[in-house]
């Protein structure tokens, strides 16, 4: 069942339609998808460097596994403890003040923190991080990076290392029908693959389908537009008069008084 958000229009198209639990992922390889299924559904519990090129959707991929693990163990809301990796600049602490917050106040016996960009912790930061990964056991962690000979070898030796790359437009079909769905558009496969194959990655394909549903919205209102009836809108009268409007003191003379007029006349357009 699919779980986008369709109730909050006012929500950019791009997080309205942002996969919110694992089953909503699109991923080129069967294999990975199967692997890090078992992590999604709290089966397996080890570190993870999700590494590809940029729009593979690994933050994405990350933080869904987390919010489904955490789902399963009972706990609700979709907040997750998430860092970039150029954002530590003052240490590697918060992750310690991380993991104890989610051990006292959650139900997830194993949680998770992510780290977005994992390639730009510094060197020392990374071997710090390697340090903290054999000496505190509770510790688990998600990193994403789109350059994983940045990460120190032994940080990876340390992980499993998931090679994410781009789905093809076929890979897509299932999840953007689901997407349009969800905005009250059927589009057959046919009208839907030329879309998707001009697309290059996660990103683009949603900004492809929020041009399909806007594009389909300009069209029914042109259609509605020819057939309906102008609408019945106030109409203004201005009566000359010498009301006297007073304010602060001092007393304006020979001012028109405004009088709104309950609606009752379609407005007609001018000769």
């Amino acid at each position: 069942m699919s779980n986008t958000i369709t109730n909050t229009p006012d929500l950019p198209f791009v997080l309205r339609h942002a996969p919110s639990t694992f089953g909503e992922l699109v991923f080129a390889d069967l294999a990975v998808r199967q692997r890090l299924a078992l992590y999604a559904s709290n089966q397996l519990h080890g570190n993870v460097i999700l590494h590809g090129p940029v729009g593979t959707a690994k933050s994405a991929t990350a933080l869904t596994i987390v919010r489904d693990r955490r789902a399963m163990s009972g706990d609700g809301g979709p907040y997750v403890h998430h860092y970039l990796g150029g954002a530590l600049t003052s240490g590697l602490g918060q992750l310690l003040g991380s993991l104890n917050l989610m051990l006292m106040s959650e139900k997830d016996p194993r949680p998770y923190i992510v780290i977005d960009e994992a390639d730009q912790l510094s060197r020392a930061q990374q071997q710090t991080l390697r340090h903290m990964l054999d000496t505190t056991r509770d510790l688990r962690l998600i990193m994403t990076t789109n350059a994983i000979s940045a990460v120190d070898g032994a940080l990876q030796d340390r992980c499993e290392c998931v090679p994410m790359t781009a789905p093809q437009p076929s890979d897509w079909l299932q999840r953007a029908r689901d997407i349009l769905a969800a905005e009250g558009i059927v589009l057959p496969n046919a009208a839907l693959l030329p879309i998707l194959a001009a697309t290059k990655n996660a990103r683009s394909v949603l900004r492809e389908l929020e041009v399909v549903v806007v594009q389909h919205g300009m069209a029914a209102g042109a259609t509605v537009g020819v057939q309906a009836t102008p609408p019945l809108l106030p109409s203004l009268s201005v009566v000359p008069g010498n009301t006297q409007v007073s304010s602060a003191g001092f007393t304006i003379g020979n001012m028109p008084h405004l009088t709104v007029l309950p609606a009752h006349t379609a407005l007609k357009p001018s000769a």
